[in-house]
């Protein structure tokens, strides 16, 4: 197993850098609108298999949800209605519960909110009626309480379920893996309470059901998919019925009816929901037909309209969309039942639903999972995985008017088995499961790591010790300094520390976080929480009353700089560049950087990188490629007119 990489990243003049915190992947295509992309990390090549764990598994089952991450740590539902929990960055088993009786399969993926874990199971048997919603503590698997919502022969909780404000939405199906029989039901549930039903809508269609048809929560409404080719409206407050749209009527699709067995994806920047529908039929050579939709949506009045703005043929499909950008997202190909069906990865215009581009595979290439979005620095990676024997999970990059393999990892020996659901994205890990009933965490990032330090400082003349609880809040510089050391003022200017002075133009010159102050801040200035503060050595230089570049002695550095803990993943074949501005708001000018996190001064004052205690030259810092366990330091220095030398401030 390739080794995880670290760098040490030291920010030299003590910025206070708060890392971006990891985003949780708390239920299906990650929210309540099913966006599924994120700005978290994730492994761009040659993924690293950080961790496995083993569920329950035959190959016939085995985990056919997705995972999602909540508070650091990854939940799964398995086949047998057992739920795990394993800590995502290492995957140590925290807890596993079974929440039903075992059968073959469980098809609906949990949610998380605050907390509490919401299951749904249905015994995995077509034959057992038995749909159940259990709320357990996320910490250690304890029940908080469950329901029974139906017992009649047959019905199963197959779509996602969706936590939105305080409530949690889901449907049941009764059939076959081609067939609906009767009339499912869809359910709002009392998150705090599972067992309060706040509402259950039961349409007058025959042959409707939602098998994979999760839910979108906008606004005031509900919509979501059935089985007869219907999207539905709901107030989601009471179920008052709003609106409805019938693709087969209104869409061109009508021969034959489509199935909706995807989630409904909602964009407000476009007023469009997102799904696709299919059957599994002859069309295609017996691979199935299916077709990505597009629909305007009245967020407002909870209007549908009464026809789909376009739709694409991918073959039979029961991927739900992700828009990013103008662009959508989606998987198809083979209907079930070919081991090795052929697929695609398709990204189309959002606006006319035109193709773009596409990553077809003529065997094994079938994918009925929904992509995952990493979107890092404006370059968007597509993940899925395909259910074919002996699936895969892989990683395009969407390069404009074509794509880029990024990479293909196939589980290893003797994981040989299908992939039904997608991959969750967080802190850089990529998570997904299989039907062989194992677990997977790819990484393959490089982590920055740092150590928050405060300590002593040191002037060549003796050590201040300085105690933060001397310091009051609107403290000046000069009051700090007088609390810990011996000074001597000449006019408004420190001109001796612990004695250490030299006749005038030499002075102790003030720099907060690595910034010249004024010499009129230094008892004005109020310092607040996280601020460095400096004191250099300097001359003043007559011509102009400037002070000069040189650094003499460091008689006071308070605190030290900070190696601040930055949970932050940085793809491999980063830039220091790369890695600056993941962490920091950065600013440029000519080619350098000017200002971090708003700390500048008029040029020719930049900061410099540093790698290994190195400089580096300024062309580099956006072309060097960072290796492992390397030293990032950026400095504020002066570059002098003459030769472009730089000489050190800090």
């Amino acid at each position: 197993m390739k080794r995880r990489t670290t760098i040490m990243a030291l920010v030299a003049l003590a910025l206070v850098m708060l890392a971006a915190s990891a985003t949780d992947w708390q239920q299906f295509q990650k929210d309540e609108i099913n966006t599924g992309w994120t700005t978290d990390y994730a492994p761009i090549s040659d993924p690293t298999l950080v961790w496995s764990k083993q569920t329950t598994g035959t190959g016939m089952g085995g985990i056919d949800v997705a995972p999602i991450v909540g508070d650091r740590q990854v939940f799964v539902l398995d086949y047998v209605g057992n739920v795990w929990a394993f800590n995502a960055t290492t995957g140590q088993l925290n807890w596993n519960r079974s929440c039903t009786a075992p059968g073959t399969f469980e098809l609906s993926t949990p949610a998380y909110n605050d907390g509490i874990l919401y299951v749904a199971t249905s015994s995995g048997d077509l034959n057992q009626g038995y749909c159940r919603v259990t709320a357990l503590y996320a910490n250690n698997g304890t029940k908080r309480e469950n329901i029974t919502l139906k017992t009649t022969d047959g019905y199963q909780l197959y779509t996602p379920v969706t936590y939105a404000d305080d409530r949690i939405y889901l449907g049941d199906w009764n059939g076959s893996a081609t067939t609906t029989n009767g009339s499912g039901t869809y359910y709002c549930l009392n998150a705090s309470n599972v067992s309060d039903i706040l509402w259950n809508c039961t349409p007058n269609r025959v042959s409707c059901g939602y098998r994979w048809a999760g839910a979108a929560i906008i606004g005031d409404y509900i919509l979501f998919g059935d089985t007869a080719a219907n999207v539905t409206c709901l107030y989601n407050d009471n179920a008052t019925f709003v609106d409805y749209i019938n693709i087969s009527e209104v869409c061109g699709c009508s021969d034959p009816v489509e199935e909706i067995r995807s989630s409904i994806a909602w964009n407000e920047s476009t007023g469009h929901i997102y799904f696709t529908a299919g059957k599994q039929d002859t069309a295609h050579s017996g691979y199935g037909t299916g077709h990505v939709y597009a629909v305007a949506f009245n967020a407002t009045t909870g209007d549908l309209g009464d026809t789909c703005t376009w739709s694409n043929d991918i073959w039979h499909t029961t991927s739900t969309p992700v828009y990013y950008d103008d662009r959508i997202y989606v998987g198809g190909g083979a209907g079930m039942g070919l081991a090795n069906g052929p697929g695609r990865m398709r990204c189309l215009n959002a606006t006319n639903g035109s193709t773009i581009w596409e990553k077809w595979d003529a065997n094994a290439g079938r994918v009925q999972a929904s992509p995952a979005l990493s979107v890092v620095g404006g370059r968007k990676f597509i993940y899925y995985t395909t259910n074919v024997n002996n699936g895969s999970a892989y990683c395009l990059e969407d390069v404009g008017d074509n794509y880029t393999v990024r990479w293909v990892w196939n589980p290893p020996d003797p994981d040989n088995q299908y992939i039904l659901q997608g991959v969750a994205i967080s802190d850089g890990f990529v998570y997904f499961g299989t039907d062989y009933g194992r677990i997977y965490a790819l990484g393959g990032m490089l982590r920055i790591k740092t150590t928050h330090h405060y300590g002593n400082t040191s002037p060549y003349n003796g050590t201040f010790m300085f105690n933060m609880e001397l310091v009051c809040n609107g403290s000046t510089p000069l009051q700090m300094l007088r609390s810990v050391a011996d000074v001597t003022m000449n006019g408004s200017r420190v001109c001796g520390i612990n004695g250490l002075n030299e006749s005038p133009p030499c002075y102790w010159y003030l720099y907060i976080n690595g910034i010249p102050a004024p010499d009129a801040d230094i008892d004005s200035y109020q310092l607040r929480e996280g601020e460095v503060v400096h004191w250099d050595y300097s001359s003043m230089i007559n011509a102009g009353g400037g002070k000069s570049g040189s650094k003499s002695y460091s008689a006071m550095n308070y605190p030290e700089p900070p190696r601040s803990e930055i949970a932050k993943l940085i793809p491999e074949g980063s830039t220091p560049l790369d890695v600056l501005q993941s962490v920091a708001d950065v600013t440029m000018h000519e080619g350098r950087v000017y200002s971090i996190n708003g700390l500048a001064e008029s040029p020719p004052y930049y900061w410099r990188l540093y790698i290994n205690g190195m400089p580096v030259p300024y062309e580099d810092i956006d072309s060097y490629q960072l290796q492992d366990d390397e030293t990032i330091e950026w400095r504020h220095s002066i570059r002098n007119n003459a030769g472009g030398v730089t000489s050190e401030n800090r």
